[in-house]
């Protein structure tokens, strides 16, 4: 079945866009001989058994089997363990089309119960004190699930030999038993017509002492959120969720990180945005396989800087509050033991400019968006710690002409400035430009705080003003 059909099947079950398959593990039972009775065969249910991993899609084909491993190896350590895994972390399995859900584009994914991870591409239950609206998502969820079972019970139904207990004196042989039962259950539900094949009309409450290992993935969170909204029929919340949840996404390719800024409008700087960002930067910098960041955006802008609409309800206060949480969030771009690489696929203002420049490489996509530090055309001082960022990443004329001079550069422009390392054609070559810059420089293995060191020693006193905090932002009432 092409994949296609399969994400139409999961969409018609329970209105899941863009899902590429159910995932789960049975167990095989197995007679062991005495002389290899040993308890990482005993599985939960105190039987010796083989644990079967499968992804089926909505008429329960199997799309991918893994086998061979202990009963008492637990689903999460399994998939972990599956090559189906490792090419997902490398980006070689579910890297096709995103769909758009509100202001997410929502890329392929599998189902899973609250025995696996939740990661970008693989969508598990709430789990704990659930409010209404997340039952209702784990009642669709799991309803959805229940695919896998239905496929497994049809495989032992069909294949006897898999439900009783199996004895078979090389341990190695059994996977090879399985997968060609695996491959014979697909061969009579494809040329062998079965109305009664169905599990459509199967559903089922959401079981909570399931063991749930979630991960603090932005990217994650943030799919689940708004697929929660869009599933459950509330499409006109998804937006605002997207807004309360995060303004950022970040996935992984390979060992290198990209982080896209999705929030609604310019992405300007508030609270919200700026802790959403030290947050998907502290995923990068825990994660022991990152080796390269890519910061990006969708949509016409790249960042329009402070949300000044924000600032003025309480300027006084809020000023020096948004000031000190920019200054700690370029700070921590100059400390990330990686290299960081922005690709500016729109207008980058005041702020935006500044994030892009705390980068270590730019690119850029070419036509009318412009690099433009716009204090002065606002009547807004730049406190020393952020001059200290621009200084040390402009050369003096140019300084002058961006920060006296008001200069709006476009790609071309600054990329004769030695501003930018590339102009590409559009946004997802400029994108694709930078990660495979990133994919070069994270090839190379680099130690991060040799890394690190070097950046800081590079521009010597940028973090110490950033950390400083010593001068207040200052700005015309008329402005506000």
């Amino acid at each position: 079945m092409a994949l296609g059909q399969v994400k139409e099947g999961f969409r018609k079950k329970r209105g899941f866009p863009n899902c590429c398959g159910a995932i789960d593990v049975t167990h095989i039972p197995i007679r062991l001989p005495p002389n290899e009775c040993s308890s990482d065969w005993y599985d939960r249910d105190h039987n010796y058994s083989m644990a079967l991993q499968v992804i089926v899609d909505s008429n329960m084909h199997f799309m991918d089997v893994f086998t061979g491993w202990p009963g008492s190896v637990n689903d999460s350590r399994l998939l972990r363990n599956s090559a189906f895994y490792r090419m997902c972390e490398g980006g070689e399995r579910l890297n096709g089309l995103s769909v758009p859900i509100g202001l997410l584009n929502m890329r392929e994914y599998i189902i899973g119960d609250g025995g696996y991870p939740l990661l970008p591409w693989l969508i598990t239950p709430f789990s704990g004190s659930v409010t209404t609206t997340q039952r209702e998502f784990n009642f669709k969820l799991s309803s959805t699930c229940i695919v896998v079972e239905c496929a497994f019970g049809r495989l032992k139904q069909l294949w006897w030999i898999l439900e009783s207990r199996m004895w078979h004196p090389n341990l190695e042989m059994l996977p090879k038993t399985i997968l060609v039962c695996c491959i014979l259950h697909n061969m009579v539900l494809t040329f062998v017509e079965d109305e009664t094949d169905t599990c459509d009309d199967v559903a089922f409450e959401h079981e909570n002492n399931i063991p749930t290992t979630e991960v603090g993935d932005p990217a994650a969170t943030l799919a689940r959120a708004a697929l929660m909204e869009f599933v459950n029929g509330n499409a006109n919340n998804v937006d605002m969720n997207l807004q309360t949840v995060t303004m950022c996404s970040l996935e992984k390719r390979g060992n290198v990180y990209i982080l896209t800024l999705v929030g609604i409008d310019d992405h300007r700087f508030n609270p919200t945005t700026l802790d959403a960002i030290s947050d998907a930067l502290k995923v990068v910098e825990q994660s022991p396989d990152a080796a390269a960041l890519v910061t990006t955006n969708a949509g016409k802008f790249f960042s329009n800087g402070l949300d000044l609409q924000w600032i003025a309800e309480e300027p006084a206060s809020r000023l020096d509050i948004i000031r000190l949480k920019f200054e700690n969030l370029l700070a921590s771009f100059m400390r990330l033991g990686v290299p960081t690489l922005a690709a500016i696929c729109g207008h980058a203002a005041a702020g935006g400019f500044m994030l892009a420049l705390a980068h270590d490489y730019r690119f850029m996509t070419q036509g009318r968006s412009v690099l433009y530090m716009s204090e002065l055309d606002h009547g807004m001082h730049i406190p020393r710690s952020l001059m200290a960022v621009i200084r040390s990443k402009l050369q003096p004329a140019v300084l002058r002409d961006v920060v006296l001079g008001a200069q709006k550069l476009t790609a071309q422009m600054a990329l004769q400035r030695g501003i930018l390392d590339g102009v590409c054609e559009d946004p997802a070559a400029t994108l694709e430009a930078a990660v495979m810059a990133a994919e070069k420089v994270a090839g190379r293995g680099w130690k991060r705080d040799v890394y690190c060191g070097l950046r800081l020693g590079a521009f010597p006193g940028v973090v110490e003003e950033l950390d400083a905090h010593r001068d207040s932002y200052r700005l015309y009432p008329s402005k506000l």
